[in-house]
Order: structure tokens, then C-alpha cells, then sequence
């Protein structure tokens, strides 16, 4: 018994002193479970690269992409030689992270990985960039290679090729984001190089139709050669340098194409009736030898000079294939004038919007339709038609002003072109409220089935 009674006592005196020396060390040197782990995680003290890669895998099955990222920089540091190899396997498991955080685990490895002094600059910064192209991220592929320019590596080769690719991809304006920076980043003896990216920058702005950068970039490229003169008379017309394209223009041998240039000269000082008469009186044999491209400047000279009424019988006997330049042009006038039923004033109103929209002036094409007040079915015409190019334009606001200048529009393409400038201004509960009436007003229309593709955008 006595002895059971010590035991009891012996063992009370060891917890009570160990629960004394636990009360007397401070929170500073209580230890916790987790403190080996965040001190001095396991990957840290792996130097198998496919072990610690394995450990990045993990953390991205558990969606943690951050801390992935600087695991798989520890494996980068740690696997020089195979750093492609890393990034590549690293790659393949961000490929499931949305788009946010996939962006910030690349940013925590670039800045990781990057702050390693001997770390391989110019291979990270040209894998992550080509993963952001992959994935369609091209503003972050672009400035990731525009803000790493290297002496030992310049980034103005890598950003041409991007400039190339994009533009053959029809990404215009990422095309001439990435000419812009190649151009500024290529060194000045690599003449060539700079001026066909120079070209590049030129050809991407001249199909967004931003005719003052089109023209800036052409002459930058220093490219020269008739193609590039008619080219460059031509912008100068377009963006309003009309004395600059006067003198290019008489400085050139004769051609058809001199010959257009000096119609389309007139046509942009808005005197198209002048154009049409100086080709009557044209004794130039290009002109012969041309007679579809004759016949469609004079229609044009006539629409756009208030003469509309007049250029029917013009129109009609133009002969041409599905193939030539000119041929949706040609259909287009004959249509409209079959629509408009030879009532000259609608003809010559019309005239002025097609003038205004050839010599690019949108603006003034919608506030002129706005103020002919026109109504009805010509009047939803002249709508869609100017709304069409403020949209191609992405002037949306102003092309859903135009459209709503009509009291009660209800013709099924009247109607889906104003859903359309609608969904495009952001007001996309009215854009499905038309779109839905189209498909309930006019089931069988063309416009219909447009209609069922909007809605399933909006």
C-alpha cells in the first residue's frame, strides 16, 4: 500500500514540475509543430530538382499556384542546366489555374526566379512570354519581352517575330503594339531589320484604319518603290495631307493608278462633279485600257456629286466577275438605287452619306443623316448604313445614336443592327430585349438566325 502511495506521489511531482518549467519559458521559446516546416520547408532541403518539383505539383493539385511558384523557382535555382525543363513541367499544371491567378504565380516565378544572379534572364523572360502568347494573353507576352531588353539578349528580334505572327494571325492591334516596341528596342545597324519592322507597323495601323500612324510608319520605314509612293499618296488623301498628295502624285509616271489617285484627289477636296468632268476630257490610254475601272470611278464621281439619278445606266453596264475588286461596290449601288425607286432626293441624300463614308468622315455622315430627318424604310437603310461603319470603327455610341435618331424603327435588319450597337455600348438587357423580338417578329428572316448568334454573345 505504502508503495502505491510513492508511486502516486513520484509520478504528480514529475508532471507538476514539467507543467512549471512549460509555465516558465516564454512564448518565444515554446516551440510549435509548424516551426520546422516554415523555417526550413522539406523542398528547401531537397537537391533532387524532380523531387522539389514534385512538391510544386502538390501545391498546384491543391490550387495553391503562389506557393508553387516558388517551389518551382527553388527547383529552377537549383537545376540550372534544366531550367527549360522546370518551367515546362511548371507550365503544364498553371495550365488549369484561371487567368488571375495563373498571371500572379507567373509574376512570383519571374521575380523569383530572375533574382538569382546567375539565373539564364533571356530563357525565362522568352518562355514565359511564349506561354502568355499560348494562352492569348498578348499584352502581357508583349510587355514581358518589351521590359526585359538584355544587352546580351535584346528582346527587338524576339518582338518582331511576335509582331509578324500577330499580324498573320489578323490581331492587328496587338501586331502594332509589338512593332512599336520592336522597333524602339532593335539596334540602329540592324537597318533592315528596323525598317521591315517599320512596315509591319505600317500594314497593322492601315487595317485598323488609323490612317495618321499608318502614314507616320510608312515613312519611318524608309521603303520606297512605286507601290509604296501610290500607297503613301493615298494615306496622305485619307488622313487630309491633300497638298503632300498633290505632290507625289504629279511627281508620278503615268498608270491607272496615278490616274484614280488624281479622281480620288478631287473626291477628297469635295469636288467630285470636277473629277467626273476632267475624266471626260482624259485623252490618258490607261483609261482605255481599263474600261470596268473607267465605268465605276464615273458611277462614284456621279453618286457622291449629287447626281445619283444619273448613274443607273453607268452602273448597269459595268461587266464584271465575282473575282474583281469592284464587284460588291457595283451590287451594293444597284441596289440602293432599285430601293430608292428613282426618287431623286433620296438618291442624292444617300449620295452624300456614301461620299462622307469614303473620305472617312463618320462623324459628320451621322450628324448629316440625323439632320435630313428621314423616316420610313429609306430612313432605316441610311441608318444601318452609317451604323455599319461606326461599328466596323468600334464608335459604338455614336452608331446607336444614329440608329436611334429613328422614331420606331421595325424592320428586322434595322432592328439587329441596333441590338448589335446596343450589346457594343454595353447595354446589354435592351440589346437582348430586340434580339428576342426578332426572333419572335420575323422567325424566317436572314437577320434571325444573325440574331440567335448575338444572343448567345450577349
Amino acid at each position: 500500500m505504502w508503495r502505491l502511495k510513492c508511486k502516486t506521489k513520484f509520478l504528480s511531482a514529475i508532471i507538476l514540475c514539467a507543467a512549471l518549467t512549460a509555465a516558465a519559458e516564454t512564448p518565444d521559446q515554446q516551440a510549435s509543430p509548424q516551426d520546422s516546416i516554415i523555417e526550413q520547408p522539406q523542398w528547401r532541403q531537397s537537391t533532387d530538382v524532380n523531387e522539389i518539383m514534385r512538391f510544386g505539383r502538390e501545391r498546384c493539385l491543391h490550387k495553391d499556384y503562389l506557393a508553387a511558384a516558388e517551389v518551382y523557382c527553388w527547383a529552377a535555382s537549383v537545376g540550372r542546366n534544366i531550367v527549360h525543363a522546370v518551367m515546362t513541367n511548371m507550365g503544364r499544371y498553371f495550365a488549369d489555374a484561371d487567368s488571375a491567378g495563373r498571371d500572379a504565380a507567373l509574376e512570383m516565378f519571374m521575380n523569383c526566379a530572375l533574382s538569382d544572379a546567375p539565373a539564364d534572364t533571356a530563357a525565362i523572360r522568352d518562355w514565359i512570354a511564349a506561354y502568355y502568347g499560348r494562352h492569348g494573353h498578348f499584352e502581357r507576352e508583349i510587355t514581358t519581352l518589351a521590359r526585359l531588353n538584355l544587352p546580351t539578349a535584346p528582346s527587338g528580334r524576339r518582338l518582331a517575330d511576335v509582331a509578324k505572327t500577330h499580324f498573320a494571325n489578323r490581331r492587328y492591334r496587338h501586331a502594332a503594339t509589338a512593332a512599336t516596341a520592336a522597333y524602339e528596342h532593335i539596334e540602329e545597324e540592324e537597318s533592315n531589320r528596323r525598317n521591315g519592322t517599320a512596315f509591319v507597323a505600317h500594314q497593322a495601323y492601315l487595317q485598323l484604319g488609323i490612317r495618321d500612324s499608318a502614314l507616320a510608319w510608312l515613312q519611318i520605314s524608309g521603303i520606297t518603290g512605286r507601290d509604296a509612293q501610290f500607297q503613301a499618296a493615298a494615306l496622305n488623301q485619307e488622313t487630309g495631307h491633300l497638298e503632300a498628295a498633290a505632290e507625289l502624285i504629279n511627281s508620278m509616271t503615268p498608270s491607272i493608278t496615278k490616274d484614280t489617285l488624281l479622281v480620288r484627289q478631287r473626291i477628297f477636296e469635295g469636288i467630285p462633279g470636277m473629277a467626273l468632268s476632267e475624266m471626260s476630257e482624259s485623252r490618258s490610254v490607261t483609261w482605255a485600257r481599263h474600261p470596268q475601272e473607267r465605268l465605276l470611278w464615273r458611277a462614284r464621281c456621279m453618286i457622291f456629286g449629287g447626281r445619283a439619278h444619273e448613274a443607273s445606266s453607268t452602273i448597269d453596264s459595268i461587266r464584271f466577275s465575282a473575282a474583281w475588286h469592284g464587284a460588291s461596290e457595283t451590287l451594293r449601288y444597284r441596289y440602293w438605287i432599285q430601293k430608292l425607286d428613282g426618287n431623286a432626293n433620296m438618291l442624292n441624300a444617300w449620295g452624300k452619306l456614301e461620299h462622307l463614308i469614303y473620305i472617312g468622315d463618320l462623324t459628320g455622315a451621322s450628324r448629316t443623316f440625323i439632320g435630313y430627318g428621314i423616316t420610313g424604310e429609306a430612313g432605316e437603310m441610311m441608318a444601318v448604313r452609317v451604323s455599319r461603319e461606326l461599328t466596323r470603327a468600334a464608335r459604338h455610341s455614336e452608331a446607336l445614336l444614329t440608329l436611334e435618331s429613328i422614331q420606331g424603327g421595325k424592320g428586322p435588319e434595322y432592328l439587329y443592327f441596333l441590338a448589335e450597337a446596343l450589346h457594343g455600348a454595353g447595354r446589354t438587357e435592351e440589346a437582348r430585349e430586340i434580339v428576342n423580338k426578332i426572333l419572335m417578329e420575323f422567325p424566317s428572316d436572314i437577320f434571325a438566325q444573325k440574331a440567335r448568334i448575338l444572343l448567345m454573345q450577349i
